[in-house]
C-alpha cells in the first residue's frame, strides 16, 4: 500500500500588508498557483496585517490572513482560489463561460496567455466586435510551449495557465450585473511569478485597466 505524502508545510512572515498582498506574497514565494475573486467588498485591501507563521500548512496561512474578511481559500485542481464566501452571481457567470478549445498557438507567457483568454471572453460577451491585445514580453521571458485544452471553463482554463512552468496567479476583478456592460472593460488578469513579480508587487482591489483610465 502506497504511503500518502507528507503535507507540505510553511514558515511566512509579512508586516503591514493587506489580506490581498500577504496572500500574493505567500503564493510567490513559495510557487503555489493561486486564484483571486475580488468581490464589491474591499475587505481584502483594507486593514493590514503582520504576521509570522512558523512550520504550518497553506490552509493556516491563508486562514490567518483572510480572517476577519468575508473571503475563503480552498483548493482547486490544484491552485489556491480564493473567493467571497458568497460569491456574485456575474462572477460566477464569467468563470463559467464554457469554451470548446482553448490553446495558444506559439510560445508566449503565463501573461500573454491571459491576454489571449481576455480576448475570447470579450468575443464571447461581445460578438461581431473584433479584440486586439498587445503581447509584449522580453526575450529573456519564461514562456509555455503550445497546448490545446477542450470542452472547459474559464476558471479551469485560468487554473491551467497559471500551474504552468514557474507557476502564477490570476485575479478578476469585480464583474457588473448587467451583462451588456461586462464586455466592456476586461475582469480577468493572468500573472507570472517569474516575470511579473513587478505588477504583482503592485496589485490593489482596483481593476488596473481602471486604474489606468484616470
Amino acid at each position: 500500500m502506497a504511503q500518502s505524502r507528507p503535507e507540505p508545510r510553511y514558515t511566512f512572515r509579512v508586516e503591514s500588508a493587506t489580506p490581498l498582498q500577504g496572500a500574493i506574497r505567500f503564493a510567490t514565494q513559495n510557487r503555489l498557483p493561486l486564484g483571486v475573486i475580488l468581490g464589491p467588498s474591499d475587505s481584502l485591501c483594507g486593514k493590514v496585517k503582520t504576521l509570522a507563521l512558523k512550520n504550518v500548512p497553506a490552509a493556516q496561512v491563508f486562514d490567518a490572513l483572510l480572517s476577519g474578511s468575508d473571503y475563503s481559500s480552498s483548493v482547486e485542481e490544484g491552485v489556491w482560489v480564493v473567493r467571497p464566501r458568497k460569491l456574485p452571481a456575474s462572477s460566477g457567470y464569467l468563470l463559467h463561460l464554457q469554451f470548446d478549445s482553448f490553446g495558444g498557438g506559439f510560445k508566449t507567457t503565463l501573461q500573454g496567455l491571459g491576454i489571449i483568454l481576455a480576448g475570447n471572453i470579450r468575443s464571447r460577451l461581445r460578438p461581431g466586435e473584433g479584440y486586439i491585445g498587445d503581447i509584449l514580453s522580453s526575450p529573456d521571458a519564461e514562456k509555455v510551449d503550445p497546448f490545446t485544452l477542450e470542452n472547459v471553463t474559464v476558471e479551469q482554463i485560468a487554473n491551467h495557465i497559471v500551474s504552468l512552468a514557474g507557476k502564477g496567479a490570476w485575479v478578476l476583478y469585480p464583474v457588473p450585473d448587467d451583462r451588456q456592460q461586462m464586455g466592456n472593460t476586461r475582469h480577468l488578469y493572468v500573472y507570472g511569478y517569474t516575470d511579473d513579480a513587478w505588477a504583482l508587487a503592485d496589485l490593489s482591489c482596483v481593476n488596473p485597466g481602471e486604474r489606468r483610465a484616470k
